[in-house]
């Protein structure tokens, strides 16, 4: 009985090692980014302000490491960067405006659960930085046909959750949601015809879903 019981559970010790094994380690992997970007904008000098957001997609490029920390408890530690650098906002007024992300990056801290034999789900809490390049094109008002350009980057946190799951041997994919809030910050315009004379303050806020693949090294 006592050769039985020993048995038993030595297979019950292999079964949950293989099972934390999938997550634990060194991996790499790409991903998929969709999500919207809300840029609320205001006057330093009126106080006046106007919301506006837009979609956005991006691939990225991750790697990571997961520890055991105890039992079916993994914690995972991240590093993602953007491969594409999307438009995150635009418009048409008195100037033809773009704000592209040039620059994305975050790292995070990912503690999971395992859950039955081949899935993680997890908590994630995240800190991104974020380049943005400012374009304008005047097509009215007292600076038609000139241009002004800036360019900030941004700093912010994000708090999210996700699951991942075995695709195939030591192959995952995984699907994480998460809220980004970045702080202000006052861009500094150089224009075309002149001295700066834009005095706008920009807060940034992102909901972004990545659905990635991995593979241990």
């Amino acid at each position: 009985m006592k050769t039985l019981v020993s048995f038993i559970f030595i297979l019950l010790m292999q079964s949950a090692y293989s099972q934390t094994s999938l997550f634990e380690g060194a991996y790499y992997g790409i991903g998929f980014v969709a999500g919207s970007t809300n840029s609320k904008v205001t006057t330093t000098d009126t106080g006046w302000y106007e919301n506006s957001g837009q979609s956005m997609q991006a691939g990225s490029f991750e790697v990571g490491y997961g520890f055991l920390y105890k039992d079916e408890f993994i914690i995972n530690l991240k590093a993602t960067y953007d491969l594409t650098n999307p438009e995150v906002n635009s418009g048409l007024d008195y100037a033809n405006r773009t704000d592209t992300q040039k620059t994305h990056f975050s790292f995070a801290v990912e503690p999971g659960y395992l859950i039955g034999s081949k899935t993680l789900a997890f908590g994630k809490l995240s800190i991104h930085s974020n380049k943005v390049h400012y374009f304008r094109d005047f097509i009215s008002g007292t600076y038609v046909g000139q241009t002004s350009n800036a360019t900030t980057t941004y700093l912010g946190y994000g708090v999210g959750a996700g699951i991942k799951t075995e695709l195939a041997n030591h192959v995952v994919i995984g699907i994480d949601t998460e809220i980004v809030n970045y702080g202000s910050k006052n861009p500094y315009f150089v224009r075309s015809g002149g001295e700066n004379t834009d005095k706008y303050s920009y807060k940034l806020t992102s909901n972004i879903t990545t659905i990635s693949i991995s593979k241990k090294f």
